[in-house]
Order: C-alpha cells, then sequence, then structure tokens
C-alpha cells in the first residue's frame, strides 16, 4: 500500500493497534505495509490523537502561508 494512501489518522490508528498487544509483524501483514513504514510513522506520530493532529495540521499550514508570504516580500 503506498503512503499517500492513508490519511495521517488511519496511521495513528494502525498504531494504536500495537497498545492492543499486537505484535508488529501482524499489524504490517493486516494493514500490508512494511516495518520501517511502520517505524518511521512510529517515531513521527507517537503519541498522537486527533486533537493533536488536526493541530499539528494547522500549523503546517500557517508556516506555509508565511513562507509564501516571506517569498513575496523578498522577490
Amino acid at each position: 500500500m503506498k503512503i499517500s494512501e492513508l490519511t495521517e489518522s488511519q496511521i495513528v490508528g494502525i498504531l494504536k493497534h500495537q497498545d492492543a498487544a499486537m505484535s508488529i509483524s501482524e499489524i504490517c501483514c493486516e494493514q500490508g505495509i512494511s516495518q520501517l513504514s511502520f517505524f518511521s510513522w512510529k517515531k513521527k506520530y507517537l503519541g498522537m490523537d486527533a486533537n493533536n493532529l488536526e493541530h499539528l495540521n494547522e500549523v503546517k499550514a500557517k508556516n506555509s502561508r508565511l513562507k509564501r508570504m516571506f517569498a513575496d516580500v523578498s522577490l
């Protein structure tokens, strides 16, 4: 499965399966992902829930707007 096919909330849901005492290899086989993807997602999204993801996306959007504004001013 391509990474782009999963939303961030789906990724967090997959990571929560590990809390339910499932082994990582079982989770990866069930979801059709590699263990490398699982561990990179775990590194990025560990401890996040839906509210944290929403806040993260808002901050990313604001940062993008500020970068565009700076680029416009500097040109």
